[in-house]
């Protein structure tokens, strides 16, 4: 019984890694001038916060009953939304610092490209 619950955790962690939150904030961390190592020490440091976090609120609730009220839900969905937009303020910001085109693909549309060129006038 707790292999399976275990395993059906792990199977919903990998489900929300792909999710489009996780996907964006690892782009993010990939820009185009960074190491090898560089890219290791990113990823390495937003993943071990990331767990640190999750362990820390799993840590609460199962040694103190800790829960969240619902009425937070929204508050932290909305600063969620705020960080994502950071993230790809900085993803753009340092496109266009580099003067590089980029891609935007959007699910069920065609590609958008983005060049210093195409953007006059904006």
């Amino acid at each position: 019984m707790t292999l399976s619950i275990l395993f059906l955790g792990l199977l919903f962690g990998v489900q929300h890694a792909f999710e489009a939150d996780h996907i964006a904030a690892v782009t993010s961390l990939g820009r185009g001038d960074l190491s090898p190592l560089q890219l290791v020490r990113n990823a390495g440091g937003w993943g071990v916060g990331h767990g640190l976090t999750l362990f820390t609120l799993l840590l609460a609730i199962y040694l103190f009953g800790f829960t969240l009220p619902k009425s937070v839900e929204p508050v932290l969905e909305i600063f969620v939304g705020l960080l994502l937009c950071y993230m790809g303020a900085q993803v753009l910001r340092h496109a266009w610092k580099r003067r590089s085109s980029f891609t935007i693909t959007v699910i069920l549309m065609e590609p958008i490209i983005f060049t210093p060129s195409s953007t006059k006038g904006l």
